[in-house]
């Protein structure tokens, strides 16, 4: 059981943080869930957008992810 099992992710937020998870492995980078996001979740709210901070070069990072998976980068 993962640590987000018991609380409410979409089967689509879990794929994302499945595909952050593999090219975070793939960078060598560590990616890390953050703010609002982490809030909501320990309170039940709706999730409305999901923060990243990422031990690294971000910026390769999200342009990796954006060729790799789409996207937008912001």
């Amino acid at each position: 059981m993962s640590c987000f099992e018991k609380y409410i992710v979409s089967p689509k937020t879990m794929i994302l943080f499945q595909h952050l998870s593999l090219l975070a492995e793939e960078q060598k980078v560590k990616v890390y869930v953050v703010g609002g996001f982490v809030r909501d979740l320990l309170l039940g709210n709706e999730v409305q957008d999901i923060d990243l901070v990422v031990e690294g070069d971000a910026i390769v990072y999200a342009r990796a992810f954006k060729v790799k998976y789409g996207g937008s980068q912001v």
